[in-house]
């Protein structure tokens, strides 16, 4: 059984599928689930169901849920719809792209020894140790990542970090992110294995986005920052390159979640400076309207005009403080800036005019919060400096998470 959301599918079900037909494993595929949508793959065999077929047969399948962006919700949305925890099976999207597993026997052949013991660290996935057992490698134990936690693989020992310490076996993590927090504990580098150098994160796209050039500092402007999702998956992209991350966020709730997660992820908040201010074209005051709900629906009330008489009657609206990227950086150097900040993308990207014809940042914008935004944010960043070269790609089937992409070529 495959499961996978439904905003992706139409990128990446192709690979999926070329894989598990590439390792002799698509006669154990009996269904490929996309949200509110059935059709059958003819060519293959394999039918398309919906989310509530998927609830019905449940019980007597397994479902794998690759560890796509937002994994997390998918998985929570299925366990709500009264799947249970056991029949979902996380697997890494690692496996499914390039040439998969047959990069361990390229990439790995002076790591891996049928001889040596290896540990997994943070990838909690059966499938993933039943195909790591393919290319010869057995895993004796796993330890949680607990900055990034996931469903354990069933039937290997649970370890301690003390434990792993302790031991002399090689470990297996998955990116760059995952491995850090690993060197900090004293284990020695030649005894990790990092699976892989990049993913499919919405914002570092990696038909887009250049590579991150090894050596280069880099330095990041997270606009919207929401739970630092973002600001950990490009710390994955520069593989922990990064000299700092500047995190915007306007919402009140937003930041204390921010500031939990940095009191327990000592790595991200050594890297990252948490800047409690919405993102504007200029120092300002706005009203600010934080979702009871949605955490990403919070906005700017930009057309809102604050008055020393008006009452704020709404609970969840509030009076918040706004800087542009110009204003607050003051000229500091800027290698990547992201905005998703919820309608007021065009008004944070004229507020970082000087910053962007200065360093050339490459840009991750998103680009449907208006309808208008598909042309004044190409526009706007031709104004600024026409030696950018733009590119915009869809991460959902209606035209939500649009991101605009600039690199410059100049």
């Amino acid at each position: 059984m495959f499961s996978h959301r439904g905003g992706k599918a139409s990128i990446r079900l192709e690979q999926m599928i070329s894989f598990f037909d590439n390792h002799g494993l698509l006669d154990k595929i009996s269904y490929v689930c996309l949200e509110n949508h059935e059709c059958v793959l003819a060519d293959k065999g394999i039918s398309v169901i919906s989310i509530d077929k998927l609830v019905d047969i449940a019980q007597s399948i397994q479902i794998i849920v690759p560890m796509d962006v937002g994994y997390h919700q998918y998985v929570k949305s299925l366990e709500k719809a009264g799947i249970h925890k056991d029949n979902i099976v996380l697997m890494p999207l690692v496996l499914f792209w390039h040439d998969g597993l047959q990069s361990f026997g390229k990439r790995a052949e002076a790591f891996f020894d049928s001889n040596e013991h290896f540990i997994l660290y943070g990838l909690g996935s059966s499938e993933m140790t039943d195909l790591l057992a393919r290319a010869g490698v057995h895993i004796d134990g796993y330890c949680a990542n607990k900055a990034m936690p996931c469903q354990p693989p069933r039937g290997i020992a649970q370890l301690e970090m003390s434990e792993v310490l302790r031991s002399s076996a090689k470990v297996i993590c998955y990116g760059s992110y995952s491995k850090k927090p690993l060197i900090e504990q004293g284990i020695p580098e030649s005894r990790i294995y990092q699976l892989a150098n990049l993913d499919f994160y919405q914002y570092f796209d990696y038909d887009i986005v250049p590579c991150h050039r090894t050596g280069k500092r880099e330095v990041f402007v997270d606009a919207g920052v929401r739970d630092l999702e973002t600001s950990r998956q490009f710390l994955d992209w520069c593989n922990g390159e990064c000299e700092r991350i500047y995190a915007f966020e306007a919402s009140p709730k937003n930041l204390i979640d921010c500031k939990s997660i940095l009191q327990e992820d000592s790595y991200l908040a050594q890297k990252t400076e948490l800047i409690g201010k919405g993102i504007y074209s200029e120092p300002t005051e706005l009203y600010f309207y934080d979702h009871p709900l949605i955490k990403g629906a919070s906005h700017l009330m930009v057309s809102r005009k604050i008055s020393a008489d008006e009452e704020v009657v709404s609970p969840h609206t509030s009076v918040v403080s706004c800087t542009s990227i110009d204003e607050a950086l003051k000229g500091k150097r800027v290698t990547f800036i992201k905005f998703d900040i919820e309608g007021s993308e065009l008004a944070g990207l004229k507020g970082a005019s000087e910053t962007i014809k200065t360093y050339h940042p490459i840009l991750a914008i998103s680009a449907y919060h208006k309808r208008e935004d598909i042309l004044t944010l190409p526009s706007c960043i031709k104004e600024i400096d026409s030696g950018y070269q733009l590119y915009l790609r869809c991460y959902h089937e209606n035209l939500a998470e649009l991101v605009l992409y600039g690199i410059w070529k100049k």
